[in-house]
């Protein structure tokens, strides 16, 4: 093999120029390759494809009625009322993008209120009927003129303020989303998962030249945007600034620390140059192989020029070395390589092994990131071992220095030839007793604070939570009084899904059990014993009916009124549900089948 390389060296020195321009060739196209390796900063991909997790989240964006987040507007300013009318103004003018599916600005609760009385329990309408009855026939009486009231009875006064108490909550109000400070916040339903980030962009762009277009009617008021869509774009552009920063960066500093070792320009750039052809070769592998980079490999190219940039070091410090005393620069540096580039070849194979070792595993981002090192060090071995000589063959050796660690290395040979030959050995140990002292005194220290080390099984940490759309989304949070991102459990059917609520309610009870906060269902949306309590409904609706138009009071009128609506309105069912309460709750892939909704709670 050795002989080979031999071969291909003499071809290199006798033709560098032609050699180095058919690298510079290969090299555009490597970089060209490295440009265009994208990041996914999608935590989900972390995991691998066969894990639990990412099955259940995949099967989820497929099945689910309503999509994992939103967008939501903040809409903020002195005047209150102004917000709330640009919250409605919004409403219709975002409704018209494309890739929404709907807007919610009020409480969606607010839609069953006209229904409340299906709602209460079946005793509490009996109780209602005989608090009503009494009144109705008392204005039925009095309605005909031929009745007398000996006793003189006074009217029987209807209180139903005891039983409405205990169903506070369970309709709403037509109410906004209002913050402490006068905030109006309307939530943005796309159509299509976060996941696909193009589109995202593509839908948060327009609704953020939506909101900036409508608010210009509405002197005063700001908007911004939160939610999962935008945090998700956010995130990755944040990612992908920094990796676009780090690896530039890390060349930099690399390059200066090499001028500072070598105290030579050139032999710096001629350090960097393979390195920076070598990362990008590992980079285009890595989007061959994979297409994207993870979060976790996104930082890659920075590692491996860390890694890589000792093989250069060594290589040329050799060469240098060898130079001195061997005229032939071919000869040179195929007689460095032979120690050095050994040496080196040893070291990338101990570095790929422990770093490959990390492809054997079944977490997806360990898996690709020994894939990726093992390659990426590779090939920046196999650019050193060809592009350096060639860089080496066209300088003239007055351009090139030895390292500062030869320079070193020779003052301190120096310093021991200033001492007697007989005390020469004595200063050597005491320098290698030093050096021992130094690296245990390290070894003690990292095993002391080894027991205090602890690994992290989640994915919080790697969640960015500074900026304005991390705080918007917090104060969201607060203004809602629960968590934008619930828990979502898939159930098969009506059956299941009363089995799961059970079981989680159950473990609420349980210790550690507020880790689970609220826990939502259509059995919370759809009232139970519909049929017993409209028949008393419709029985109260006659006999107030009976009584004549003109003799009713205002507030039998009211009651009146209310039960026309619920008794023409029937059953309410999930058929005829509004959607913004239905949606949370339904699937894409099967009628029957739900969704339950699990709040987080305090841990």
């Amino acid at each position: 093999m050795f002989s080979v390389y031999e071969r291909l060296v003499r071809a290199i020195a006798r033709r560098p120029i032609a050699f180095l321009l058919l690298f510079a060739v290969v090299s555009v196209g490597l970089f060209f390759g490295a440009s265009h390796v994208r990041l996914d900063g999608d935590l989900a991909r972390l995991l691998p494809d066969s894990s639990p997790t990412v099955i259940g989240l995949r099967k989820l964006e497929r099945v689910y009625g309503d999509e994992i987040g939103r967008i939501t507007v903040v809409l903020s300013g002195p005047d209150a009322q102004r917000n709330r009318d640009a919250a409605d103004a919004l409403t219709v003018d975002l409704a018209a993008l494309e890739g929404v599916d709907r807007i919610e600005d009020k409480d969606p609760r607010a839609d069953l209120r006209p229904l409340r009385l299906l709602y209460m329990d079946t005793e509490d309408l009996r109780v209602i009927d005989e608090r009503l009855s009494k009144r109705i026939r008392w204005e039925k009486q009095h309605a005909n003129p031929l009745f007398a009231d000996l006793g003189n009875r006074p009217r029987p006064e209807v209180d139903l303020s005891d039983i409405e108490a205990k169903y506070e909550g369970r309709t709403g109000e037509r109410t906004y989303y209002v913050g402490p400070k006068g905030e109006v916040l309307v939530f943005v339903h796309p159509n299509f998962p976060a996941s696909k980030l193009d589109e995202s962009r593509r839908l948060v762009s327009a609704v953020e030249a939506q909101v900036q277009k409508t608010l210009a009617k509405h002197e005063g008021v700001q908007g911004a945007l939160t939610g999962r869509y935008v945090k998700r774009i956010e995130q990755q552009d944040i990612l992908t600034s920094d990796i676009t920063r780090a690896t530039p960066l890390a060349l930099l500093l690399l390059a200066l620390f090499l001028v500072a070792y070598f105290r030579s320009i050139v032999s710096a750039v001629y350090v960097v140059v393979p390195l920076a052809i070598g990362t990008a070769a590992g980079l285009t592998f890595a989007m061959l192989v994979f297409g994207n980079l993870n979060i976790l490999t996104g930082f890659l190219g920075a590692i491996l020029m860390g890694l890589g940039v000792d093989y250069g070091i060594h290589l040329i410090s050799r060469y240098l070395e060898v130079r001195r005393s061997v005229a032939d620069p071919a000869t040179a540096w195929l007689t460095g390589f032979q120690t050095a580039g050994r040496a080196s070849i040893y070291a990338a194979a101990t570095t790929m092994i422990a770093l490959g070792s990390l492809a054997v595993s079944t977490f997806r981002a360990f898996f690709e990131f020994g894939v990726i090192a093992m390659g990426g060090i590779f090939l920046i071995l196999l650019t050193y071992a060809l592009v350096l000589p060639a860089l080496l063959f066209l300088s003239p050796n007055r351009n090139l220095r030895p390292s500062l660690a030869g320079v070193f290395g020779t003052f301190l040979a120096n310093r021991l030839k200033a001492f007697p030959a007989q005390e020469r050995p004595l200063h050597l140990k005491a320098m290698i007793a030093a050096s021992a002292v130094v690296l245990v005194l390290a070894g003690t220290l990292g095993a002391w604070g080894l027991p205090d080390v602890r690994f992290d099984r989640t994915f919080a940490s790697l969640a960015m939570t500074e900026g304005q759309t991390w705080q918007l989304d917090q104060m969201v949070n607060e203004i809602l009084g629960e968590s934008q991102t619930p828990a979502v459990v898939m159930v098969d059917n009506d059956a299941h899904m009363r089995a799961v609520v059970g079981e989680l309610k159950r473990r609420q009870g349980e210790p550690g059990g507020n880790a689970i906060g609220g826990v939502l269902s259509l059995q919370d949306v759809i009232p139970a014993d519909q049929p017993a309590k409209l028949e008393i409904l419709q029985g109260l609706r006659d006999r107030i009916e009976n009584v004549p138009a003109s003799a009713r009071s205002e507030q039998l009128k009211d009651f009146l009124a209310e039960m026309q609506t619920v008794t023409e309105h029937g059953a309410l069912t999930k058929a005829n549900l509004p959607k913004n309460i239905y949606v949370p709750f339904s699937r894409r892939d099967d009628p029957n089948a739900g969704i339950v909704l699990v709040m987080p709670g305090s841990t």
